[in-house]
């Protein structure tokens, strides 16, 4: 096996990452750990600047060849080139023309020089799905059917079938009727799925049952209060818990009736990691799994939280995922 180096990374909100990843002789991908770089991009609107402080730096202070680029962004992606919508990163938001997206692609292949002269650019939680598969995290061999779901301030996923990974947007599945008060998504639309399940919307909702119950929340985040009165048994926090598993359960239930062959769930992103410890969530959720054509399969289905393994706190499943994208892609352009 020719062994191959991608100049790899992912851009999103609050940093932008990059490092060489490196292909190992039993075919797993592995971070080159001496040349990651990070920076904090949280208000950068400048693509360029962004790229010279990390995938530039990277470059620049690697010795060898470099066989392609690849980059995972927060952002829905058209093909392996295309940012479409990046909400919370300034400088892919700023480079997104209105009317039209940015094509990343074209910007790195006429950056960078590699011995294929090809990019990719994906989502960041397909990046992660398969950077996870690719670097052994979860297990050896890997699971060839799983799902990744990220509840965090927004709702996101990736689906992994036969070993190859797409990205969802599970949180622009319509879950109600729209009407005029129904909340709003950050994509501007009302009824869809992340409009009440991302934190911040879990959040108010926890602020309405207590000013409606009069209760005061101390000085701390609201989901955080809730889980804490959830696990004491406190009626209303056990009632809230359970009312939001039950929407979680029955987007999983659709998933898994759409192809019944997944072999897991993993949950990324800080809510969803929190509450899926917390028994009566997970007891709900599986009630609500049972409501399909195969429940006791679908109420059986682990769901864990995903690996997380990173250097100082920073993921690098991304950045290995995207490296992994691209060399399926450059395997399926040489068997052409």
């Amino acid at each position: 096996m020719n062994n191959r180096n991608f100049l790899s990374g992912d851009i999103h909100g609050g940093h932008a990452r990059a490092g060489i990843v490196v292909e190992k002789e039993d075919g797993n991908l592995q971070l080159d750990e001496s040349t990651f770089r990070v920076i904090n991009s949280k208000e950068n609107t400048d693509l360029d600047d962004v790229l010279t402080n990390s995938f530039d730096t990277v470059r620049d202070n690697f010795d060898g060849e470099i066989d392609g680029v690849s980059v995972s962004v927060a952002s829905p992606v058209g093909g392996i080139s295309n940012v479409l919508n990046p909400a919370n990163t300034a400088c892919l938001k700023a480079a997104v023309k209105e009317g039209g997206p940015c094509d990343l692609q074209a910007i790195l292949q006429k950056r960078y020089e590699t011995r294929s002269e090809v990019a990719a650019v994906l989502n960041d939680l397909q990046g992660e799905a398969a950077g996870l598969a690719g670097m052994g995290a979860l297990g050896t061999p890997a699971p060839k059917h799983f799902i990744l779901e990220n509840g965090g301030t927004g709702y996101g996923g990736a689906r992994t079938q036969n070993g190859r990974t797409n990205a969802a947007e599970p949180g622009h599945v319509k879950i109600n009727s729209s009407g005029p008060f129904e909340p709003i998504c950050g994509c501007g639309q009302t009824g869809c799925a992340e409009a009440y399940l991302g934190s911040d919307a879990v959040a108010d909702r926890v602020i309405q049952v207590c000013r409606a119950k009069m209760i005061k929340i101390p000085e701390i985040d609201p989901n955080i209060f809730a889980d804490q009165e959830a696990k004491k048994g406190t009626e209303w926090a056990v009632k809230h818990l359970r009312e939001v598993a039950n929407i979680w359960g029955g987007l999983w239930r659709d998933i898994l009736q759409q192809f019944p062959g997944y072999e897991k769930i993993l949950v990324t992103g800080s809510y969803l990691r929190a509450v899926i410890e917390i028994p009566d969530f997970l007891e709900e959720v599986r009630e609500t799994l049972k409501e399909s054509s195969f429940p006791e399969a679908f109420s059986n289905i682990p769901i864990e939280p995903a690996p997380m393994p990173g250097i100082d706190g920073h993921p690098v499943a991304p950045m290995i995922g995207a490296a992994d994208l691209l060399r399926q892609h450059l395997d399926a352009l040489k068997s052409e």
